[in-house]
């Protein structure tokens, strides 16, 4: 439960569960983009042998080279 109001004249409490399930769930995805970004950036790229032979092939394609 998420507190909303106070009135202290009445001595009431406003509170909402809706609210708090929002502030919940704000939380938990700021949290999970938080862990997404450190993952994303400590952990290298795998590339496999072909990986890397269509990198090399896209650096330097044949309409570059010279045909004889």
């Amino acid at each position: 439960m998420k507190v909303i109001g106070l009135d202290t004249k009445r001595r009431r409490i406003s509170l909402s569960g809706g609210g708090a399930k929002a502030e919940a769930d704000r939380v938990d995805v700021k949290r999970y983009r938080e862990e997404s970004a450190r993952r994303e950036t400590e952990k290298a790229p795998a590339v496999s042998v072909f990986g890397a032979s269509l990198l090399a092939a896209l650096k330097n394609p044949k309409s570059k080279q010279i045909r004889k």
